[in-house]
């Protein structure tokens, strides 16, 4: 399934060009991501439960920052890496609880089972009216070295139209997840069951204009997590998936 968030990304880019073909292209840039997770397709069973339980997500703030350079290999192709440091989050709508033990089931790859059992304080439907409701912030701290290919479509000494799309190797350096029990009553905190590597996708569109010694850049970008934030052995899957706008300034020295 995937977990959708829009955003808006800012950033900022500080190019070094020595030579069209052979030069370095330094790029530092620092994103401010608004995001608005929307209902997430982990798994039909653990959309809706056994008994029709719905999870309900809400709006949370993202960041990422990074520096990139590129390569040019052609006077329109380059190859592009860096260094980029991301926060994601999004927030879930749980019931205060009275304490109780809450268990996920995990599977093997012999085809057996076993089960982690934990403290959960929170259901995801109230009982009662003494049950309060609150947001549950899940959240990843993570590194990833994106590597790719930016190609300028149209260029002239005055504007450029071009895509990019990148492979992103990442690991996970934090993270508070809730996930669900398996009798989908409860969520709880099971760190070890989060993978500390996993492999994002990039991909975006851009347009930019020059003027004197800056460039501004604008256009909508992608981020697909390839593989669940979770591991193999819990059945409930998550990808995230980014989507916004991107703007940028470019300062050509």
């Amino acid at each position: 399934g995937v977990q959708q968030s829009i955003g808006v990304v800012l950033w900022v880019m500080l190019t070094r060009k020595e030579d069209e073909k052979t030069a370095l292209n330094y790029v530092l840039d620092a994103v401010y991501d608004r995001g608005n997770p929307s209902q997430p397709e982990q798994s039909t069973n653990a959309h809706k439960g056994h008994h029709g339980v719905r999870s309900t997500l809400g709006n949370d703030l993202g960041l990422q920052l990074g520096v990139s350079m590129a390569y040019p290999l052609t006077r329109k192709l380059s190859l592009v890496t860096g260094l980029q440091f991301n926060i994601s989050k999004y927030d879930i709508w749980a019931y205060n609880y009275p304490s109780e033990v809450a268990t996920v089931a995990l599977s093997n790859d012999y085809g057996g089972t076993s089960t982690v059992s934990t403290v959960s304080n929170y259901r995801i439907i109230g009982v009662n009216r003494a049950n309060k409701a609150n947001w549950l912030r899940n959240f990843y701290y993570s590194v990833s070295v994106p590597v790719g290919l930016e190609y300028n479509a149209f260029k002239t000494k005055r504007a450029f139209v071009g895509v990019a799309a990148t492979f992103q190797p990442t690991y996970v350096l934090g993270n508070r997840a809730y996930v669900i029990s398996t009798d989908y009553k409860n969520y709880m905190e099971v760190p070890s069951l989060t993978r500390k590597w996993n492999i994002n996708a990039g991909f975006e569109t851009f347009a930019g204009f020059n003027v004197g010694k800056t460039a501004w850049r604008i256009g909508p970008q992608v981020r697909y997590q390839t593989m669940s934030s979770f591991k193999k052995e819990y059945p409930v899957q998550e990808h995230l998936f980014d989507y916004g706008l991107k703007l940028g300034i470019m300062l050509n020295h």
